[in-house]
């Protein structure tokens, strides 16, 4: 069947560990292009007609072309079922090309905890549909003119796509390190080790920015970069997961503390369920900072 391709394609991109040699697990991948296609489907569904479909919604198709030699890097075609274009105004289009990676980055970000963001690209929603009042009006009625509203709606929005965001990430942390949503715009929106623990948690997994820790490694697992830390506040160690490359190399500060049973201060993003930390995803470790 025929189709048109009014939405300029975006860039996809998995990142690290075996797409660094243009290969990775085709389960996983695979996994993850299916909960791809259903988000993005989900999200242009809404942009089209205002209210979240079912997904049996068919006016778009989302393909996937070929890769490209760097990384794993698909082109992600949003193609319109023959018929179906003549439907929708151009403007529809036009917006798209703003609106869909702004709702992807707000969703990803919503199951993620990740509020700050979720309100930035609220704002930047919100003042795009203020510019085409007249589009606003017509497909998405009150909810896209105040603030609360359009967050009641991806937060809805992000509820509905619990599955395809968790199908998402199978491959990061297992066959790739990460994957990179919209990598030919400006702002591509990345989905690393972190969100993705958080994206597959069933609730309440957040997010947290960059710290530095102070504490003892007592566990390093230098294949996987699995950790413990018993941080010097905590009674427990706390599970870690060590991301720098520097772990790959003979002499590094995480088997050095380990070995030496030295205080490191270690930069790390959280992710905390019920309020407390599970995971610590570290950066950086400088045994030159003890304390």
């Amino acid at each position: 069947m025929a189709m048109a391709v009014p939405i300029a394609p975006f860039e996809l991109s998995f990142d690290g560990r075996d797409a660094d040699g243009h290969t990775a697990d085709a389960l996983y991948i695979g996994q993850s292009l299916q909960g791809i296609a259903r988000l993005y489907n989900s999200v242009i569904g809404w942009h089209l007609h205002g209210r979240i479909l079912a997904p049996a919604f068919q006016d778009v198709r989302v393909h996937v072309g070929p890769p490209k030699d760097g990384s794993l890097l698909y082109i992600i075609y949003m193609m319109m079922v023959h018929g179906k274009m003549a439907v929708y105004p151009e403007i529809f289009f036009e917006l798209a090309q703003f609106l869909i990676p702004a709702a992807v980055k707000a969703l990803i970000a919503r199951r993620s905890g990740q509020m700050k963001i979720v309100e930035k690209q609220a704002d930047a929603m919100l003042e795009m549909y203020r510019r085409y009042d007249e589009f606003a009006r017509q497909v998405h009625s009150d909810h896209v003119r105040e603030k609360g509203q359009l967050l009641d709606v991806l937060k809805t929005l992000a509820d509905a796509n619990r599955k395809p965001l968790a199908d998402m990430t199978a491959p990061v942390g297992r066959t790739v390190k990460q994957i990179e949503h919209f990598k030919n715009l400006p702002e591509p929106v990345v989905v690393d080790e972190p969100i993705a623990e958080a994206l597959r948690t069933q609730d309440g997994a957040v997010v947290g920015e960059l710290e530095k820790y102070f504490g003892k490694l007592v566990a390093v697992d230098t294949v996987t970069g699995a950790c413990k830390l018993l941080l010097d506040d905590s009674a427990k160690p706390i599970k870690g997961k060590i991301t720098d490359p520097a772990l790959a190399m003979p002499e590094n500060p995480y088997t050095h503390a380990l070995d030496t049973q030295t205080h490191v201060t270690v930069t790390a993003k959280p992710v905390s369920k019920n309020g407390k930390i599970s995971t610590l995803y570290v950066s950086d470790a400088k045994p030159d900072e003890a304390v």
